[in-house]
């Protein structure tokens, strides 16, 4: 009896047991991973943990209903544009409810929402804009819920009678411009000033110059007008969603038929100056390996956020995963995954990040996903920012400790061949490189450490040549002296 007593004990504890690893593992849902040279996923340490996800019960509001957007104030308010319930939802960082805007004054009289798809705070004047989706305008209100400005249709030839006005998402520049992505204009956003007149288009994608367009483009050269009005037209892409950090407007886009500019940095211009970073070989998204890629899913970004230190955090909702890079480009941290469970998504449509925290709407869940960094994550960031200060030196004793944690994170090899690189210290550069497989850094450190070589040894190289080509001539006139006899036939 007491032997069957201690097996039943025994059973029930390794219940518990199971249990509780169970519970251990569903904290943490999705695989913490970054890429080989093959593109293939490799085990990493966690940059971020999902802490918990944060629905409209538990702000006291009801059921959020396809919340499509947030934003994040100076004051640290969270606003959630909580889409089919036609609302604006407030609340501080821990999700305590401020208030509520369904309802708003335009001329003494009320209008509601219908819809809202977008929401921007102007920091610098503390007004609203609203992307107002089923009644066709953004809305420029204070926070008194007091309509300033609406922003409707250009009344253009430029924009066209035809295209229609269905406003997506909007931000506001220091000069005080609006621009709007509209969800059927593929010239880029639409921009006006402060006072709501159009001012043309900003930051269209390019066409991608595959086989298919540049068949068409030899086609309309040779065809009649008739033929070419039957002829399919190549269009860009539009972006999907945007970020400003008071110099820069950060782009996104989500289809998945190109690739070509799927994240952009543009200037005042209107230039992409992410495309130097590109032709070095970075990639914004999940990398398909090369001997299987036909079968893998493309990366459809929706959502861009850009911190005050200039790190990129982005979302791609095909893959449920959040990727995070620094100003510079590189690759920081990948989390998430498509699935119910904590720390994966259904079908995630926007985020947030503020401090050690980033925040993650969900339509389909109807929830606000909150993921907190680790200390891992605490010190690449930290080493990633010492770095973009040029405190290199510094920055490569934070690499060298990140690798403590993680040897496989590339990342901070090419952080302390770039530290050796720009202290012309060009073979440990170049050993890093290696490890790290970035070629084109590669190629910087080899080439200095060529050039070193070469000075070094100049005269020695100079002593070889002349011997060299001494002992050529030699040879030559000493042939010419003495030919060799033609040997007899047979």
């Amino acid at each position: 009896m007491g032997t069957l007593r201690k097996l039943t004990a025994g059973i029930a504890a390794g219940v518990m047991a199971l249990s509780l690893m169970a519970a251990q593992v569903s904290a943490t849902t999705y695989v913490n991973y970054n890429y080989d040279d093959w593109g293939d996923p490799v085990p990493s340490q966690a940059g971020y943990t999902a802490e918990r996800a944060v629905s409209g019960l538990d702000i006291g509001v009801g059921n959020l209903y396809e919340p499509a957007d947030l934003f994040i104030d100076e004051d640290d308010l969270l606003y959630i544009a909580d889409r089919k319930n036609n609302r604006i939802v407030v609340t501080d960082l821990d999700f305590n409810l401020v208030t509520i805007y369904d309802t708003f004054i335009y001329k003494g009289e009320e209008t509601y929402l219908k819809e809202p798809q977008g929401i921007f705070i102007d920091d610098a004047t503390g007004y609203m804009y609203i992307c107002d989706a089923l009644n066709d305008r953004v809305i420029k209100s204070d926070k008194e819920g007091n309509i300033d400005l609406i922003f409707t249709k250009p009344d253009s030839i430029l924009y066209g009678a035809e295209t229609t006005f269905n406003p997506f998402k909007v931000c506001v520049d220091g000069s005080g411009n609006v621009y709007v992505v509209v969800k059927s204009v593929n010239r880029g956003a639409v921009m006006y000033d402060e006072n709501a007149n159009f001012l043309g288009f900003y930051g269209a994608n390019t066409v991608l110059a595959t086989s298919e367009v540049i068949a068409n483009a030899f086609w309309n050269l040779i065809s009649t007008e008739e033929q070419r009005l039957r002829t399919m037209k190549s269009t860009p892409v539009s972006f999907s969603n945007f970020d400003i950090d008071g110099q820069f407007i950060y782009t996104v886009t989500e289809s998945t038929t190109t690739t070509d500019d799927q994240v952009k940095k543009l200037n005042p211009r209107g230039d992409n100056v992410l495309d130097a970073i590109e032709m070095q070989g970075a990639n914004f998204g999940d990398i398909a390996p090369a001997y299987y890629s036909i079968y893998t899913v493309e990366n459809a970004m929706v959502d861009i956020d850009v911190s005050d230190t200039g790190t990129m955090t982005l979302l791609d909702v095909n893959h449920g995963r959040i990727h995070q890079f620094d100003k510079d480009g590189w690759r920081l941290f990948l989390m998430g995954g498509v699935g119910w469970q904590l720390g994966q998504f259904q079908s995630a449509a926007a985020l947030e990040t503020k401090y050690d925290k980033i925040y993650v709407a969900d339509v389909r869940k109807n929830t606000i996903t909150v993921f907190t960094r680790t200390v891992f994550g605490e010190l690449v960031t930290e080493a990633a920012g010492k770095f973009s200060e040029a405190e290199y030196n510094e920055s490569k004793a934070m690499w060298e400790e990140v690798l403590r944690y993680d040897g496989n994170y590339r990342r901070a090899y090419t952080g302390i061949g770039l530290s050796y690189l720009f202290d012309k210290n060009y073979a440990p550069a170049m050993e890093n490189f290696k490890i790290a497989l970035n070629q084109y850094y590669y190629n910087q450190a080899f080439e200095g450490w060529r050039n070193i070589i070469l000075k070094e040894n100049f005269t020695l190289i100079v002593i070889i040549l002349v011997i060299a080509a001494g002992g050529y001539f030699a040879y030559r006139f000493y042939r010419k002296k003495h030919p060799k006899k033609k040997e007899r036939g047979a």
